[in-house]
């Protein structure tokens, strides 16, 4: 689980050197869960699983290079992984090796302020002329670029609009995509 959680959340750590707090994965503990958190700055990754462990601080962070490591050493590997926090370092033990992990210090963003909060409407839609809908715009999308001329300007090409049905709160509406 470890492994496929890391696989998840590795690819939003920031590589930037300076910005060290976001140089790691933040690893939570809610309730019986440890969520992982990743990001830097532009994307967001998150997981959570029940991994049997506990975190005493309940909020850790360790550095991106660390857990690619371990990951590195971890894939393939079939026999129970067991995962202790120390205050300063994460320890990773098998049968066959035991690693220590320095955490990396300072205080993680609340990537919760960045999550949007579930809105108050419920939109109902066929899935298939949705998707229709979407591929037919990523082609006409691809398609072509706006002509750079005199009269090339973007409103005056002619509008290309896709358009796809769907009801709201027993109130028809419509979803448009324009290029």
């Amino acid at each position: 689980k470890l492994v496929f959680m890391l696989d998840k959340t590795l690819f939003a750590c920031s590589s930037d050197e300076s910005r060290f707090n976001l140089n790691g994965v933040l690893f939570e503990q809610n309730e019986d869960r440890i969520k992982l958190v990743a990001t830097d700055g532009h994307r967001l990754a998150t997981i959570d699983e029940d991994l049997g462990m506990v975190i005493p601080s309940r909020r850790v962070v360790v550095a991106k290079k660390n857990l690619i490591e371990m990951k590195r050493m971890l894939e393939g590997f079939r026999e129970e992984v067991r995962l202790g926090f120390e205050s300063k370092n994460m320890i990773v033990r098998t049968d066959r090796f035991m690693m220590t992990v320095r955490l990396t210090e300072g205080d993680y963003p609340d990537y919760r302020k960045v999550i949007p909060k579930p809105g108050d409407r419920i939109v109902k839609a066929d899935h298939g002329q949705v998707t229709q809908t979407l591929r037919r715009a990523a082609v006409l999308a691809a398609a072509s670029q706006p002509s750079t001329s005199k009269e090339g300007s973007a409103s005056a090409m002619p509008d290309r609009c896709m358009s796809a049905s769907a009801s709201s709160d027993s109130r028809p509406s419509s979803m448009a995509v324009s290029m």
